[in-house]
């Protein structure tokens, strides 16, 4: 299961590199609570009640965003997750090369701080997680994820890690675009990429699922299903017909699309015939989400027959 901790869910977004501990511990718990033994560390503690919940055969890759820890460095330093500047070395100057160059490197140190952080959490609950920075652990992946070369790359790196028992833990990244420019890849692309290997995907946001339009600036309505046709790319509404109006983020310094782009992934994702579930963090619907449990407190987005 590829799940994505969305940036606002584990970080106080609107506060520079400002934790949400609470988040972050629900998590870790919940994680722990919900894999296999085999990505555990060996435990003495002879009270193992809390493994009687363990899925047998679920391994997860998680992908968590960067929040208030890399968003504001890109935005200061202009790194952008869609618009990136030109790879034409001839048309970059030295002193721009410079800035970009500083803005890759404040912007890569942030996110690897969240990074180190989730990966302790998840290690202090005896999970076996290792920190991986996508852009330069495939350094041939670009800021837009556009390479099938590097996407595999990438999948390679990740089933040996699953494969040595050990819990890889990704990040939306800044990246050499060129040799002398910069851009983002973000979380929501690098879903797209593992999860089309994956048996599902879980987005973990700061709301309940889809809705109608942003549920935090005005009346909308719930989406708990959304099928998509595997051949044409409709959507599927097994109850009534609606309009979705996916909102880019709210946060001014936000680089990477908000839900957006989050829904578009997941689109693209469970028409390859893999279910993507969105559900709020820290809710009994997300742990739900992460035991493949059906819940109708949040949005499974499948392909439809």
């Amino acid at each position: 299961m590829v799940v994505k901790v969305g940036g606002s869910s584990i970080t106080k977004k609107n506060e520079k590199e400002t934790l949400d501990h609470e988040q972050i511990q629900w998590f870790a718990d919940t994680l722990a609570s919900s894999i296999s033994h085999e990505f555990k560390a060996l435990s003495t503690d002879e009270n193992q009640s809390i493994d009687r919940c363990q899925q047998k055969n679920t391994v997860f890759v998680i992908i968590h965003g960067a929040g208030s820890f890399g968003h504001h460095h890109a935005r200061e330093y202009g790194l952008s997750g869609q618009n990136f500047p030109s790879t034409n070395d001839s048309e970059v100057d030295s002193a721009s090369r410079k800035f970009q160059m500083e803005g890759l490197a404040k912007t890569r140190l942030s996110v690897q701080n969240l990074n180190r952080i989730l990966v302790e959490a998840l290690v202090k609950v005896g999970i076996n997680a290792v920190g991986i920075s996508p852009c330069f652990a495939a350094p041939s992946l670009r800021a837009d994820g556009s390479s099938e070369v590097a996407a595999r790359e990438l999948r390679s790196l990740v089933e040996s890690t699953l494969a040595a028992g050990i819990v890889p833990v990704l990040h939306g990244d800044a990246c050499l675009y060129g040799r002398n420019t910069a851009g983002i890849l973000s979380g929501d692309t690098l879903f797209q990429i593992l999860a089309l290997g994956a048996t599902r995907g879980v987005f973990l946001t700061d709301v309940d699922g889809v809705y109608t339009a942003d549920p935090k600036i005005t009346n909308a309505t719930f989406v708990p299903a959304i099928g998509v046709d595997g051949k044409t790319g409709d959507l599927v509404f097994h109850e009534n017909d609606f309009t979705i109006t996916a909102s880019e983020s709210l946060h001014p310094q936000d680089t990477t699309g908000g839900f957006k782009t989050k829904l578009a992934s997941a689109l693209l994702v469970a028409r390859s015939n893999i279910n993507v579930t969105i559900a709020k963090c820290g809710t009994n619907s997300a742990v739900n989400a992460l035991r493949g449990v059906a819940d109708n407190n949040h949005t499974v987005i499948f392909q439809n027959r």
